[in-house]
């Protein structure tokens, strides 16, 4: 099936010079059609599409080091391309022109080649060749709806980039705006917040709408004179009216004028929608601040989200963020809110307790804090200087994320760290004054064998507080009832209730001896599994991992196939655990099953039901998947005495180990449909 959508234009400056007509034709690829090939979280028709249209055929590829396939997304109607991945587009007939890109509203565009230039949402390349290919340069993927090629006619010059005052997408990035609570009602908090949908405001708490007006405010920006300026942004609105929302502009923050955003959301979904160009070149050689305004009612509170800044123009941008000094760690964790506020904390000789990756705990010896980002600091480190950042709430606890450590100073290193008893009792009673502190707990005994979404309750003398697996030290770790248990701590709260993150993993396991060495002959188990280190990205070599199918994870472990209620089968992984009775997720071990492989065919509960309860035997690379020690990357499978797929026999491993006949021969290969005897089991080669 070919679509075909073709402009006919008249060079006007060729027919005045030479009084001929030069034709070209404008050919367009729409994602969304519904006749081209789509994948989907269930089908893999898009992925590495080849698609023709007219004289052009558009063909995607994907780098060798990339998982995600560029592919045709069906949910949204776009192209996805990852970092690595191409997407080449070829002429059969007269040389491409001119080649113009439109991303989606909510993805940036990483595409390059030589000769396209980028503005904004638009991607555009011009000059004369039979095939021109794209790179996706950039970490992110990109998405888009759309691209038209020009076949034939002159080279167009290139496209000149607009002027660009800011552009933002906002996406977990605060881009210097700055929310202002002009009124909050009781029971409400905060309105704005950020994060990866961009700038979000709401009024709707507790399961309801609360009345608010609060105002989220740009940066400073000092327009040129003659100027055109123009604002546009993309922003969703659902659950409520667009009676709660305006924009407005100043040019010194105190006068405001409302100006008309020419496309208002349906209010209804989640579906952003372009804002439509607002001319604010009324500005040019003036300030201009911007403002989203958000007042709700007790019956409209919508969700109003905003993302995509462009401001177009000539001029520049002042960022007025206003950084709060604190001295000392009563005072700036009680200058934590629920909305993010710059601040300076002066570190007078603070010790540093405990470190675990961006999460370093510190204290003054009485009151202590969470210090969270990049640093190259120890437990001992004795620290001065400053720690610039921002200052919130997160879940309750307070915490500053550093923007930098350079303000950091060790005064001194390989200090001890005192820890203190406490009572569970205590903690439990004091609520938030413990957040942070570094405690041990001594005989407390636990209300279960394991984790449940790694948590677990303890209790002691009638008192009973949460532990929370934060650092992942536990994920196979399996309590003992009646044990009385003594172990280090960090106290932390989330949404006001009170955790303990246990942070020495010796405390718990001593050394332990794996019942398989890795090989077919002694393969592991699925306990020898769950206590390898996979942490940090660690992979072992291929080994073989024995064990019973027991189900499998959909999206996370959290939904076990056929464990839990309302869990659905998956396709993409099977659940191996030591019996096949066995019930709890950190139990078990994931193995994947990638697409396109006979392990997936010949092995998913989804197509083949009956393969729950039976052993599987499987070499694969020990990494972690689904934040478990897990089985991925499978090279081999023996599964109901048979390999899947030949190659699955027909290595250099089994081979090592012998390969023989029902008559006891030895023999180098296997061919299809023979039975033979491998590791003293007997297996059928299909």
């Amino acid at each position: 099936m070919k679509i075909f959508t073709s402009l006919k234009f008249v060079l006007a400056a060729m027919l005045l010079t030479v009084g001929s007509t030069m034709m070209a034709d404008e050919i367009t690829f729409t994602f969304s059609n519904p006749d081209y090939p789509k994948s989907s979280s269930e089908a893999t028709d898009g992925d590495n599409p080849t698609i023709t249209e007219g004289v052009i055929t558009l063909v995607g590829a994907t780098a060798e080091s990339q998982k995600s396939q560029t592919r045709i997304w069906g949910a949204d109607g776009t192209l996805r391309i990852y970092k690595g991945s191409t997407v080449t587009l070829k002429s059969s007939g007269e040389p491409i022109t001119q080649i113009i890109w439109t991303a989606k509203a909510s993805s940036n565009n990483h595409l390059t080649a030589e000769g396209a230039v980028a503005d904004g949402k638009l991607l555009t390349w011009t000059g004369s060749a039979q095939e021109v290919v794209f790179t996706n340069d950039d970490k992110d993927k990109s998405l888009y709806t759309q691209v038209v090629v020009v076949v034939g006619g002159e080279t167009p010059p290139p496209p000149t980039p607009t002027d660009k005052i800011y552009e933002k997408a906002m996406l977990n990035d605060e881009a210097g705006f700055i929310p202002n609570n002009v009124s909050l009602a009781e029971g409400l908090t905060y309105v704005w917040k950020n994060n990866n949908y961009g700038w979000v405001a709401s009024a709707f708490a507790n399961e309801q709408a609360y009345e608010a007006e609060s105002w989220l405010v740009s940066p400073r920006f000092d327009v040129e004179a003659g100027s055109t300026v123009t604002l546009s942004f993309d922003h969703a609105m659902n659950k409520g009216t667009a009676d709660a929302i305006s924009l407005m502009v100043s040019s010194d923050k105190e006068n405001w004028t409302a100006v008309t955003i020419p496309s208002i959301p349906a209010g209804t979904d989640w579906n952003f929608i372009p804002s439509g160009d607002i001319d604010l070149s009324s500005f040019a050689g003036k300030t201009l601040y911007i403002a989203f305004k958000y007042k709700s009612t007790a019956d409209n509170a919508p969700s109003w989200e905003i993302q995509n800044f462009l401001l177009k123009g000539k001029g520049t941008v002042t960022s007025e963020k206003v950084y709060t000094t604190y001295t000392s760690l009563a005072a700036v964790k009680a200058g934590a809110t629920d909305t993010k506020a710059g601040a300076v904390l002066q570190l007078n000789n603070l010790l540093v307790t405990y470190v675990n990756g961006q999460y370093v705990y510190v204290t003054d010896g009485t009151e202590a804090f969470l210090l969270y980002g990049k640093t190259e600091l120890k437990a001992g480190d004795i620290i001065s200087g400053s720690a610039k950042g921002d200052l919130y709430l997160y879940h309750a606890l307070p915490e500053l994320a550093i923007e930098t450590a350079e303000g950091i100073t060790v005064v001194s290193s390989g200090n001890d760290v005192t820890v203190p008893v406490v009572e569970v009792g205590d903690v439990q009673s004091a609520g938030l004054a413990f957040a942070s502190k570094l405690v041990k707990f001594e005989d407390v005994y636990f209300n279960g064998t394991a984790l449940t979404d790694k948590a677990v309750t303890f209790s002691q003398d009638g008192n009973e507080l949460t532990l929370y697996d934060q650092f992942a030290l536990l994920s196979a770790y399996e309590f003992v009832s009646g044990k009385a248990y003594s172990f280090t701590a960090v106290i932390s709260v989330r949404d006001k209730v009170v955790q303990a993150y246990p942070v020495d993993k010796s405390e718990w396991e001593g050394e332990y001896t794996f019942e398989g060495d890795g090989s077919i002959e002694n393969p592991y188990t699925v306990a020898d599994v769950r206590h390898f280190d996979v942490e940090n990205n660690k992979v072992s070599e291929l080994v073989w991992v024995k064990g019973v199918i027991v189900g499998s994870f959909k999206s996370s472990s959290s939904n076990f196939y056929p464990v839990g209620e309302g869990s659905e089968v998956s396709n993409t992984d099977v659940v191996l655990a030591e019996v096949a009775t066995e019930t709890a997720a950190n139990k078990c071990v994931p193995v994947e099953l990638k697409n396109k492989t006979p392990f997936r065919e010949k092995l998913n509960l989804e197509n083949n039901p009956d393969n729950i309860g039976k052993e599987l035997l499987v070499q694969g690379k020990i990494q972690k998947y689904f934040g478990l020690a897990g089985v991925k990357d499978l090279a081999e499978a023996i599964f109901n005495g048979e390999s899947v797929g030949i190659d699955a026999v027909n290595t250099d491993a089994v081979r090592a180990q012998g390969i023989y006949t029902l008559a006891g021969q030895r023999v180098e290969n296997v061919t299809r449909g023979g039975l033979y005897i491998i590791g003293g089991k007997k297996v059928l080669v299909r």
